[in-house]
């Protein structure tokens, strides 16, 4: 039995940032509000900012959980973190901390793969599991772009359980694969781009060919894709995923919502 969306809401920031409200619950990951034209120094690569964030400041307020996947300046800069308030809850890869230090957090644990935390909203239980992010082709270029959390969340309300992956920055190998090996989850959320798919040790995030294998494998019903557009070095021209044949599959402009209707 598919789980109940009716109470669902999911907004597209830009990059590799959304907020999503699920049944009372307020979920948003990886703050990236730099402008368009930001130039962004990686050490191997710089990238500019081709599309401006697109949000409300109400987007950002009263956040039960905010996700942050890795330190990387496209999923968390200095203009992101003034949104995460003092007493959010935030779950975080351990080289994210000294980035959040600034904000002094109340609330903040750090996973590794396999680590799990569970919390009470209400009646809901939200179980949130680190997932393991393998960000490059080769072990020179994953080595090179550092660690990474996925995160895969179980909330469990009135008799009904929802599962979400979120697979942050990272490529579909034999450790992602044998990690998700007899799950199934009703919304995925990939961090698309074929990032430096035409250089060595690329891509370093998913591409369309990976996301095709992984909607099968998991089975989602509702897939929302981040990750792309919004910075130069998201190689994959989006109509790469346009192809894909996949009901499910939702593609926001930066600023949209997807509001589940029956």
């Amino acid at each position: 039995m598919r789980a109940n969306f009716k109470n669902l809401h999911f907004k597209w920031i830009g990059g590799a940032t959304w907020v999503m409200y699920y049944q009372g619950l307020r979920i948003a990951c990886d703050p990236v509000l730099c402008q368009k034209g930001t130039l962004q120094d990686y050490g191997f690569f710089k990238s500019k900012r081709i599309t401006a964030p697109e949000f409300a400041e109400y987007d950002f307020k009263d956040i039960d959980l905010w996700l942050i996947t890795h330190a990387h300046e496209d999923h968390l800069d200095a203009e992101g973190l003034k949104k995460i308030e003092s007493d959010a809850k935030i779950i975080t890869h351990k080289n994210a901390l000294k980035k959040l230090s600034t904000i002094s957090p109340l609330d903040i644990k750090k996973l590794k793969n396999g680590e799990k935390m569970i919390f009470q909203k209400g009646e809901m239980e939200v179980e949130v599991e680190a997932m393991p992010a393998v960000h490059g082709a080769n072990l020179f270029s994953s080595v090179l772009a550092g660690g990474v959390n996925g995160y895969w969340i179980n909330i469990q309300y009135q008799f009904e359980n929802t599962s979400i992956y979120i697979t942050g920055d990272t490529i579909l190998n034999e450790k992602v694969r044998n990690k998700l090996k007899n799950r199934k989850a009703d919304i995925l959320i990939p961090n698309m781009g074929g990032v430096l798919g035409n250089r060595f040790g690329g891509p370093l995030t998913l591409n369309a060919e990976m996301l095709d294998e992984l909607t099968k494998l998991l089975n989602p019903a509702l897939v929302f894709p981040v990750h792309i557009n919004s910075f130069k070095h998201y190689s994959e021209p989006v109509d790469k995923l346009k192809s894909l044949k996949f009901n499910g599959l939702k593609f926001l402009k930066e600023g949209d919502s997807y509001a589940f209707s029956a």
